[in-house]
């Protein structure tokens, strides 16, 4: 069994400061022979955007590089980048971009120059043409994959639709430092956007006009506003937005959100999901005249989660299937008797994908941290998530590192945490962390980026329960980075991007982990299918001591008669290859055996996967039907015999709804079946 470093941790305090056990370390290796577009205030996004089964790297930014730039001397032009990685090597969306077209075809940049009565250019004294005037013709879309180029910017890959191809979901600001975005015809104007982007299945992006969410800015760079999750159990991936609000209803209203949106079937709709019970409630602002006296009444806001613009997840944190909700950040008039505002945390347990109950430790000591970046991961290998933060701590706390380890317990989900002087760690702000097993050995090491001091930085986690710093920064640069696997060794790489402030400028960067990796995990057994009374129910098998020893989580697919395709992470269902470099917070915890989803009766092929969360190794798939085969081809025909109708939780209607979204169910005269959403 893995040791127990929730004891190696609380030793730790009584440790002379300095003193540190020599420790493993990754080798790295970084990749020189690749022209990636240097670029920083942007954030990475990994995953298989063209489906052959290796990561692949997209961001945005501002950069000194001329992969997007029409006027040779502007360097800052907001853009948009796609990198492939493919068999052959690398290959760019963007290396015929020197000279750029918008997306009608149209010169991006034309200069009109004063004329003499022929015609001719007419140049002043000096022998330099006149310049009248100059016009930019450009939307700052990609115009190879369609995606708008923004700064300060946050992306998730997920498969919003089922339908097995990588979209994209992306938070971020189209006019910062924008030579186009003061000029250029107003086609999106300088604004915060939040848009969804559906994979083409060509290398193409096509915006989902029907995904519709709030004007939400992420409020810093560093925070992590956007999480994704299936947290009602229907098939489809709902996702959650934290921020700042760009409008409020009325100035006594909150400034802050936390916004959970219902995907709608894979239509590219999504519902706002006002179903938290948050302790003490969430309330507008009195207001008071000049002299004090009260004219507008605070007002209960029912239903809404905490306002807190900072960090959002989805993780199960009680080990009950359900994905719970964890915000923590900034939030104002705050307190609630025990919590100064400011400094703020809120933990929702799902019940049963119906509500989230605020459930948030009560304990004077668990105080968070703010400007911080935080992690979902299980660092003691307890088999419960842990929350990790480095940031800043009003009264007196200043620069620190916090680790809460997770206790399963609902009526107390995390321990007041461990700081620095437990942890042997590195105390910043205005970062982003990860947590990996890079060197091998089967423990979780944390990786700094953003601060401009210990940036790019490997802390890696000893036998001793201590954390020892890297010998060197892998970049040394101020920005984010993302993880994945792209040359398919089983270990975590790093695509950093950012800004160097020692004279090198934009940068972006990829290191890959050679470290050997440990033997891939075991698939899962007598994985199983049922359906009863509107739920798929999956069940499998697995040594659990095993699972807890090699840090195992699970992953699991259903494949539907139409050939739609829904999974807990994207992954390939031959191969087992994981789409996504990230998110593995999200995926099924060891001690659950048993998954059921809201379906229609009907033909289904299931699979359930074992994942390692330390690292990239996975397992097939092992896999089971219910019914008749029909998954592969439903297209035929046979007459259609019965029609039936679902809502999307399931149940069944006795005729179709009047209004809003609902499943129907074809039934055809060979026994074969065919669902789809319509809406009304």
């Amino acid at each position: 069994m893995k040791k127990n470093y929730k004891k190696l941790f609380a030793a730790v305090a009584v440790l002379a400061a300095g003193v540190s056990v020599a420790q493993a370390q990754a080798v790295w290796e970084q990749v020189t022979d690749q022209n990636f577009a240097n670029t920083h205030r942007t954030t990475p996004t990994v995953a298989d955007f063209d489906g052959d089964g290796r990561h692949d790297v997209f961001y945005a930014g501002q950069g000194n590089n001329d992969y997007w730039t029409v006027n040779p001397d502007w360097y800052w032009q907001i853009g948009s980048y796609m990198f492939y990685n493919t068999a052959d090597g690398w290959v760019s969306d963007c290396n015929d971009r020197v000279t750029r077209l918008d997306s009608l075809g149209n010169p991006a940049y034309t200069v009109n120059y004063e004329t003499d009565t022929l015609g001719n250019p007419v140049k002043d004294l000096e022998g330099n043409l006149i310049v009248i005037d100059t016009t930019w013709h450009i939307d700052n879309v990609n115009p190879k994959t369609g995606i708008l180029g923004t700064t300060n910017d946050q992306h998730i890959a997920f498969d919003y639709n089922n339908d097995g191809l990588v979209d994209m979901l992306l938070m971020g600001f189209s006019g910062e430092w924008d030579v186009m975005g003061y000029q250029r015809d107003n086609i999106y104007g300088n604004k915060y956007n939040i848009e969804l982007y559906k994979n083409n299945g060509d290398g193409t992006f096509t915006l989902v006009p029907d995904a519709v969410f709030a004007n939400i800015r992420q409020d810093n760079k560093y925070n992590i506003p956007l999480a994704v999750g299936d947290y009602n159990h229907d098939g489809y991936t709902d996702i959650l937005i934290n921020g700042a609000l760009e409008s409020k209803e009325a100035d006594n209203y909150p400034g802050r959100a936390c916004y959970l949106y219902r995907n709608e079937g894979g239509t590219g709709m999504f519902t706002l999901m006002n179903i938290a019970e948050s302790r003490g409630g969430v309330w507008t602002g009195e207001v008071k005249d000049e002299e004090g006296n009260v004219i507008t009444e605070a007002q209960s806001l029912d239903g809404v989660f905490m306002p807190i613009s900072g960090n959002v997840h989805f993780a199960d944190l009680n080990n009950d299937g359900w994905l719970d909700i964890v915000e923590v950040g900034w939030a104002d008039n705050s307190w609630d008797g025990i919590h100064s505002s400011g400094n703020a945390c809120r933990v929702y347990i799902n019940i049963n994908g119906e509500k989230f109950v605020d459930q948030t430790p009560v304990s004077p000591g668990f105080y968070t941290l703010r400007s911080a970046g935080t992690t979902i991961a299980d660092v003691n290998g307890d088999g419960f998530l842990d929350l990790f933060q480095a940031g800043w701590g009003d009264n007196g706390v200043a620069w620190n590192t916090y680790l809460f380890t997770g206790t399963g317990d609902t009526a107390a989900i995390f321990d007041d945490p461990l700081d620095n002087a437990s942890l042997y760690l590195f105390g910043t702000e205005g970062c982003k962390t990860y947590i990996r097993d890079f060197d091998g050995d089967g423990t979780a090491d944390v990786y700094y980026c953003g601060p401009q001091d210990g940036n790019g930085q490997v802390w890696y986690l000893g036998a001793d329960g201590t954390f020892a710093k890297g010998d060197s920064a892998l970049i040394e640069s101020e920005g984010f980075a993302a993880l994945g696997d792209f040359d398919n060794n089983g270990m975590t790489d790093i695509f950093h991007t950012g800004y160097s402030y020692n004279g090198g400028g934009s940068a972006a960067e990829l290191f890959l982990d050679k470290t050997e990796a440990p033997a891939a995990p075991d698939a899962p057994e007598n994985v199983a299918v049922t359906w009863a009374d509107g739920k798929l129910t999956i069940t499998w098998e697995y040594d659990l001591d095993l699972a807890l020893e090699g840090g195992f989580v699970y992953n699991l697919y259903v494949k539907k008669a139409d050939g739609s395709l829904y999974c807990v992470l994207p992954a390939d269902p031959e191969t087992g290859f994981v789409k996504v470099g990230e998110g593995q917070e999200t995926a099924i915890r060891p001690q659950v055996k048993e998954y059921s989803l809201t379906m229609p009766e009907g033909n289904y092929t299931v699979g359930v996967q074992t994942l390692c969360m330390l690292n990239a190794t996975y397992s097939a798939f092992t896999t089971a039907t219910l019914g008749s085969s029909a998954i592969e081809s439903v297209e035929n025909d046979a007459e259609v015999v019965a029609v039936e109708y679902y809502n999307l939780q399931g149940q069944k209607l006795s005729v179709a709804p009047e209004t809003g979204a609902y499943v129907v169910k074809e039934i055809k005269a060979d026994g074969t079946t065919k669902a789809r959403v319509d809406i009304k």
